[in-house]
């Protein structure tokens, strides 16, 4: 297993959010996690990356516990990308990029050609090549995003963390880093954990969803048994119809939420 986690308890102070969780991730996996605001998503999403620590439970990456290993370490197998970053003013997109290779630089050592070649990969996987040289905060919502990726890429990780990557993209920005995220996936074999909002992003662009509800898994397995109208209306309460639509000689499910799930009793 590429990541596992185990009786896993993270909270803050006194308050759990996730709850005695158990997931194994597979070096194959593209998984989305899902689930209504508050559930946990993003909260299990960082304790696995190692940037919350976990009240209690286990969690080992490549067959060791992720504690036994320094940040460098874990830097080389695993890229995290939160849901918004803060640019320095004066940074451009090769300079921001560049920074995902400190996981191989000594504080002081200066980029060798391992480096280079890792950076334009990675911008040119990333389609940032041509705005390189541009002030990260000059680029659109949808070209920060992709910035933010080829950072993650610089890092030539076994495991990539999205934590909402759609998060405040219009609708062909959404699509257009979903479809490379996914690309990344079959050609990298990249091992994909994102937490999601969208629904049918998750359906099509997932090969596993892990849907969570109150900091503990409903339901996790392939996107055909999970993403079905009883669990949706469990998690969120809505009433909804799973449609199965065609394109391209290729059949996605798709969520129509169509009324909410009236309340009895007092």
């Amino acid at each position: 297993m590429m990541l596992e986690a185990k009786n896993l308890n993270v909270g803050y102070g006194s308050r759990l959010i996730v709850k005695n969780i158990n997931l194994s991730v597979a070096s194959s996996d593209i998984i989305s996690i899902i689930g209504p605001n508050g559930s946990g998503k993003s909260t299990l999403l960082r304790a696995l990356a190692r940037l919350l620590p976990v009240a209690s439970g286990e969690i080992r990456l490549s067959g060791e516990d992720i504690n036994k290993k320094n940040e460098k370490e874990i830097a080389k197998l695993m890229a995290f990308m939160p849901q918004s970053t803060d640019f320095p003013g004066d940074i451009t997109v090769r300079e921001l990029v560049s920074l995902g290779r400190m996981p191989y630089r000594g504080f002081l050592d200066e980029f060798g050609e391992r480096d280079f070649q890792a950076i334009n990969r990675a911008l040119e996987l990333t389609n940032m090549t041509i705005y390189q040289h541009r002030s990260v905060l000059a680029l659109s919502g949808g070209e920060r995003q992709r910035a933010r990726l080829a950072l993650a890429l610089a890092q030539e990780p076994q495991l990539l963390m999205l934590d909402e990557p759609t998060t405040y993209l219009d609708i062909r920005h959404q699509l257009e880093l979903m479809m490379l995220i996914h690309q990344l996936h079959d050609d990298l074999g990249l091992t994909v954990i994102m937490v999601l909002h969208d629904l049918n992003h998750a359906a099509r662009f997932s090969n596993r969803i892990v849907a969570i509800k109150d900091g503990a898994i409903l339901a996790d397995g392939n996107v055909n048994r999970v993403f079905s109208e009883d669990n949706i209306k469990t998690l969120y309460g809505v009433e909804n119809t799973i449609l199965t639509l065609e394109e391209g000689g290729q059949k996605h499910l798709v969520c129509l939420p169509h009324d909410l799930v009236r309340r009895t009793g007092n």
